[in-house]
């Protein structure tokens, strides 16, 4: 009974030993596995601090601060008619224009930077124009003739949208510096014609009468 006693006893400690070695063995295991996650960590945050910065050292070619912003959605059953919708904003930027403190009131269809925008194709006058230059990509937004002057967009030649330009006078549009100088490099593009859409496109032409500062309304690099 002793001798086996004893086996067993001898037994009993092998196995502590071995279960106390699987657990240093399981802990180092640990130790490695969270310093390799700390160590991903740090470089997820190294390059996330490192965008950050980037973000902040882009011009986005208007200026922020000062500026409040929000969205207006105006319910269908109320403003069902164009001239309604047209009528309500008109009100609503003179109103905000005549408070105390106010710059300038506008609004555009989608906020610059905020994920969102309509591209496509634009129809640029051909007459002076290569065949390759006929159909550039850009970025487009309907705008109130504040919208400019709110956000302290630079005028480089030309006008702004003015409250002459209405649904019922000639189409215009104001073009950033990096289309004009694309498309017309040796000429003033004030009177220069583009219009939505490719050569087969029906779209109404619009009068190039600005030119401002580029910028990166959509976070895109087009025009």
């Amino acid at each position: 009974l002793q001798s086996l006693g004893g086996a067993r006893y001898s037994t009993l400690k092998e196995g502590g030993r071995a279960s106390a070695g699987g657990s240093h063995r399981l802990l180092k295991l640990l130790v490695v596995g969270e310093a390799a996650v700390s160590l991903i960590l740090l470089v997820g945050a190294g390059l996330l601090l490192k965008s950050f910065v980037r973000i902040l050292e882009v011009r986005p070619g208007f200026e922020a601060e000062g500026v409040l912003t929000m969205r207006i959605a105006l319910p269908d059953q109320k403003y069902g008619k164009p001239e309604q919708v047209r009528t309500f904003y008109r009100d609503l930027f003179a109103r905000i224009q005549s408070l105390p403190g106010v710059e300038a009131a506008g609004g555009v269809n989608i906020l610059p930077l905020s994920g969102g925008g309509q591209s496509g194709t634009v129809t640029v006058d051909t007459r002076a124009l290569p065949p390759d230059k006929t159909t550039p990509e850009a970025d487009w937004r309907p705008a109130t003739p504040g919208f400019f002057k709110a956000l302290h967009i630079p005028l480089i030649r030309g006008r702004f949208l003015n409250e002459a330009d209405t649904e019922t006078s000639a189409p215009v549009a104001v073009v950033d510096e990096t289309l004009a100088q694309t498309y017309w490099p040796n000429d003033d593009p004030i009177g220069k014609r583009l219009r939505r859409g490719g050569m087969m496109s029906k779209a109404p032409w619009m009068t190039v009468v600005g030119v401002v500062r580029r910028g990166l309304l959509a976070g895109s690099s087009e025009p």
